[in-house]
C-alpha cells in the first residue's frame, strides 16, 4: 500500500492531550483507518509522552510522526533526554515503591502491553519509541 505520513510536535511547556487526540481523530478520519487502532494509537502515544514527560524529557520538542498504510499504523515519538525501557516483565511492587526508575519501568511495560510492537532506539542526542499497531 501506499504510506501517508504526519507530523505534530510538543513543546516541552505544553503538553495538551487533548490535542494529542485531535490530532490521531483527524488523521485516521483522513486516512481511513479503522477506529480501534487509532483508539489504541491515540491512547499509547499520550499515555507515552505523560510517561516521558515526567521522567525522561529534558528540553526542546517532542515530535510525533504517524505512518499509515493499509496494513499498518506506524508511530515514531523522538525527544531530547533519558531512553524510557520496554521491559517485557512488570517490575516487581519493590521496584516500583523503592527504586528511583521503578514508574519509568511501569510505564514502559504498560505501554509494550498496547501496541503490536514496540522498540527505541537513539538518533544523536534523541531518543526515538516506536510504534507499530497492525491495521
Amino acid at each position: 500500500g501506499v504510506s501517508k505520513t504526519a507530523v505534530f510536535q510538543i513543546e516541552r511547556d505544553h503538553i495538551d492531550p487533548q490535542s494529542i487526540e485531535n490530532f490521531f481523530l483527524k488523521q485516521s478520519a483522513t486516512w481511513g483507518a479503522r477506529p480501534d487502532v487509532a483508539q489504541r494509537a491515540t491512547f499509547g502515544v499520550i499515555q507515552l509522552v505523560e510517561a516521558i514527560a515526567e521522567n525522561c524529557w529534558d528540553e526542546g520538542s517532542l515530535v510525533i510522526t504517524a505512518r499509515f498504510d493499509e496494513f499498518s499504523l506506524d508511530i515514531s515519538v523522538s525527544y531530547k533526554g533519558k531512553p524510557l525501557e520496554f521491559p517485557t516483565r512488570r517490575p516487581s511492587i519493590q521496584q516500583i515503591r523503592d527504586e528511583e526508575e521503578g514508574a519509568r519501568l511501569l510505564a514502559g511495560y504498560l505501554l509494550r502491553q498496547n501496541a503490536d510492537r514496540i522498540g527505541s532506539e537513539r538518533h544523536g542526542d534523541r531518543p526515538v519509541v516506536h510504534f507499530h499497531f497492525d491495521h
